[in-house]
């Protein structure tokens, strides 16, 4: 029955757009009124991200504990992080890499090979001045059968604020 209503719906349409000019000049004003406002919304909307991005600086997440944890298939960056700014702390990327190193403690990792590389976003509410823990899964696909002994490191590369 509903697809009756509808068909009848579109009908009616077809021939008001067919039979009324007046009609149709209004369809084509929502048109473009649709289209300008999504215009608008995406324009206010990628200028609010581009300024969230630079609310917090790198200097201003203090990292304690951070470990990376075998989990199956996969690591598991964790540890607490610290929002030192004056905006809260909505997201944080970071980029983990392992290394295939030929000695115990590689003095310089030039030396080593990067066996993976990969970055991971936690979705985080951090209030200025306080602490919570973070935990980022990470997967490194395709990583050779190690030689020497595994070493890692990490970076902040992205970070959110909001007001």
């Amino acid at each position: 029955m509903a697809w009756i209503i509808g068909i009848i719906a579109i009908m009616l349409f077809l021939s008001l757009m067919v039979a009324s000019e007046a009609f149709r000049n209004f369809i084509f004003f929502l048109i473009a009124l649709a289209v300008v406002s999504g215009f608008l919304i995406y324009k206010h909307n990628e200028n609010e991200d581009k300024k969230s991005k630079e609310r917090i600086g790198f200097n201003d997440v203090i990292l304690q504990n951070v470990v990376l944890i075998t989990e199956y298939s996969s690591y598991k960056l964790q540890g607490n992080l610290k929002n030192i700014s004056k905006y809260n702390l909505s997201e944080i990327t970071f980029r983990v890499r392992i290394y295939d190193c030929p000695t115990q403690e590689p003095a310089d990792l030039k030396t080593c090979n990067i066996i993976g590389d990969n970055t991971g976003t936690d979705w985080i509410n951090v209030p200025p001045n306080q602490i919570r823990a973070f935990d980022i899964n990470f997967y490194f696909s395709n990583m050779p059968i190690l030689k020497g002994k595994l070493v890692w490191n990490y970076d902040i590369v992205g970070t959110k604020g909001t007001e």
